[in-house]
């Protein structure tokens, strides 16, 4: 099997959509007062109460 020429596409990843999807999040997340440090490359990290902070991420394909 010859997969020198597969890509995301062919494999069923649209990468424009993901692209989409990723900014329209950042809209959404971005706005909660208790944001500290909004979408970046992989993470969000948010307030929850003192002393507790969460971070939230999401791995993208092609970083395995």
């Amino acid at each position: 099997m010859n997969l020198s020429n597969w890509n995301y596409k062919k494999a069923g990843v649209d990468v424009n959509k993901a692209n989409y999807l990723i900014e329209k999040l950042k809209e959404i997340v971005n706005k909660p007062k208790n944001l500290i440090k909004g979408i970046g490359s992989f993470s969000a990290i948010y307030r929850l109460k003192e002393k507790l902070n969460l971070a939230l991420a999401c791995d993208g394909v092609g970083t395995k």
